[in-house]
């Protein structure tokens, strides 16, 4: 769900994607849409950035960009991200 952007030192070229390599020049986080259930039940959806992963509790700390505010969203309750859904059971 960490979204990244570089400067891809063999091309030159800008890139975008997930896993950017430890070479890469001018990393920076990228921007996605999330749709995702609240604990309360609540859907909420959303353009944000990614802060932080907490692997052992499954969970991230996105930063909505319209409004600012910091969430922290659980894995298994993510629904949807750019465009691409997920079923969980």
């Amino acid at each position: 769900m960490e979204k990244w952007q570089w400067n891809d030192p063999r091309t030159g070229q800008r890139v975008t994607g997930f896993n950017p390599p430890q070479t890469a020049r001018n990393v920076q986080r990228m921007p996605f849409y999330i749709k995702f259930l609240t604990k309360t039940g609540h859907v909420d959806t959303g353009t944000c950035v990614c802060l932080a992963v907490d692997t052992d509790r499954h969970q991230r700390k996105v930063q909505f960009v319209e409004s600012g505010e910091i969430r922290v969203v659980n894995d298994i309750l993510v629904l949807e991200v750019d465009g691409t859904r997920f079923i969980t059971h």
